[in-house]
């Protein structure tokens, strides 16, 4: 769901239920307790409703109905009208929006190919319903973890909480303005009785939306029947081969991360490359990482290639406020941008491996991108004298008319973190890649503050957009 055009807009509205810098007292803990309410429910059920406007466009207007039972139960659907030809002609595959999952297996649509629904293991906690971006109560199922939506802090600051009338009901409204976007839209949410959001009003110059939660049910009685998984008769069932303890494991290195506000560790890669052996080269380097919760972090690649005259580094840096790239050795530009509340799940990712994922769940999302993926479970091996168990991770994709493969070879201590991750890259153009990442040193227990992430670009050096 993550590609489709109107995500960004969701994610906006999602951004204007944290807490900004700003934020008013009475307004953050309304939200704050609205969150704790859905979070600890048992079960919930709903209809949704969204209408979405941008670039003054056409409205794109979608309804549907959601269920929710702990741990990992779900079934969400949810069907588009109007708006433009690409997104609601007569492909049902696109009008219809479908997540189901009973318990043990999740069937979601291939994001590059609607009419595919892709069949996998699910998680313990459903912590991938997270990324459904029109199921505006994910963190019903963040209990086990950090909620997503709170990670997401940023400069929508709230303004207020006032009360409203909306549909013959009384509520209470938190009002606020999302800094950060180009339209700068302004946001009303309205929290119920129940203590549950049912309605978010955002406007902006360019962008609109209204989302709603009617006929709402908290701790209703939802039976395990309820999400019995059926084929859509437009689609084709893919499914997955993923290896249940493998797939466990990866659940174990992800909560490994789940509880831990900082971190610091040095990373050192090797990579070999060549689109012919030929031509075969090898680079080295060193990445000095450091992070913070919610979306702090300063990550320094440098070449370690003994005859390399390349000494500026590559750099990715946030101090909570902005962000700073310097994407290429000795190349004297920078880029620089607000860090907005999305900040932290994507443009803020610690990408590096093995230490991948520690503002988001990465490699759980990797098997549920596309029905082109494998994982396997490969058993203990020894590395550098210590045994580790490995798994594997084969995916595939096309682009442009391109195919690639990619394994990924990762290494798990006993502490359920990926020390080592080999990964194999091929293309049908004949290029191929190995990079062999592992961590030199880790400190889960670093004690850090937002005043480490200072950072200033290097003297010379050229701003670009």
């Amino acid at each position: 769901m993550r590609s489709r055009p109107f995500y960004s807009l969701i994610l906006i509205a999602a951004a204007c239920l944290s807490r900004g810098a700003h934020a008013d007292p009475q307004a953050d803990a309304l939200l704050e307790s609205a969150f704790t309410t859905i979070s600890q429910a048992k079960s919930a059920s709903g209809d949704l409703e969204m209408k979405l406007t941008m670039d003054k466009k056409k409205p794109i207007t979608f309804t549907g109905h959601f269920e929710c039972l702990k741990p990992n139960y779900l079934r969400c659907e949810a069907w588009i009208h109007d708006g433009s030809q690409e997104l609601s002609g007569n492909d049902p595959a696109i009008q219809h929006l479908l997540n189901v999952s009973d318990g043990t297996n999740y069937w979601a649509a291939d994001e590059s190919h609607p009419a595919t629904i892709v069949e996998r293991p699910v998680t313990a906690d459903g912590r991938e319903f997270g990324t459904i971006s029109h199921l505006l109560w994910s963190s019903f199922y963040s209990s086990s973890r950090t909620p997503d939506i709170r990670e997401m802090l940023s400069h929508v600051s709230t303004t207020g909480v006032t009360s409203e009338t909306w549909q013959g009901d009384t509520y209470r409204v938190v009002t606020g303005l999302n800094n950060d976007a180009e339209s700068k839209p302004s946001v009303k949410i309205y929290v119920a009785a129940d203590n549950t959001i049912r309605r978010i009003l955002l406007t902006g110059d360019n962008t609109s939306g209204e989302f709603t939660i009617t006929n709402a049910h908290i701790n209703d009685d939802v039976q395990v029947s309820d999400f019995v998984f059926r084929l859509p008769s437009y689609a084709t069932l893919v499914k997955q081969s993923v290896d249940a303890k493998a797939f466990a494991l990866l659940q174990n290195v992800e909560d490994s991360f789940a509880g831990v506000d900082a971190f610091t560790a040095t990373i050192k890669t090797t990579t070999t490359s060549a689109a012919q052996p030929e031509l075969e080269s090898v680079e080295t380097s060193q990445t000095k990482v450091k992070a913070l919760r919610p979306i702090y972090v300063n990550l320094v690649t440098t070449n370690t290639n003994a005859a390399s005259k390349n000494k500026q580094p590559i750099v990715l840096a946030c101090d909570g406020t902005s962000v700073w790239r310097i994407s290429y050795y000795d190349d004297p530009r920078y880029q620089k941008a607000t860090s907005d509340s999305m900040a932290g799940m994507f443009d803020v990712d610690v990408n590096t491996d093995p230490v991948h994922g520690f503002f988001k769940s990465c490699w759980i999302e990797s098997i549920e991108e596309n029905g082109k993926t494998q994982l396997f479970d490969k058993g203990s091996q020894t590395w550098n004298g210590v045994t580790y168990h490995v798994i594997k991770l084969k995916r595939t994709s096309n682009i442009d008319g391109h195919s690639n493969a990619q394994n990924n070879a990762l290494y798990i201590g006993d502490d359920n973190i990926i020390r080592r991750v080999i990964t194999e890259s091929t293309a049908d153009d004949g290029f191929h890649s190995t990079t062999d990442s592992s961590i030199v040193d880790l400190d889960r227990h670093a004690t850090l503050t937002p005043a480490d992430f200072a950072y200033t670009p290097p003297a010379g050096y050229k701003e670009v957009p």
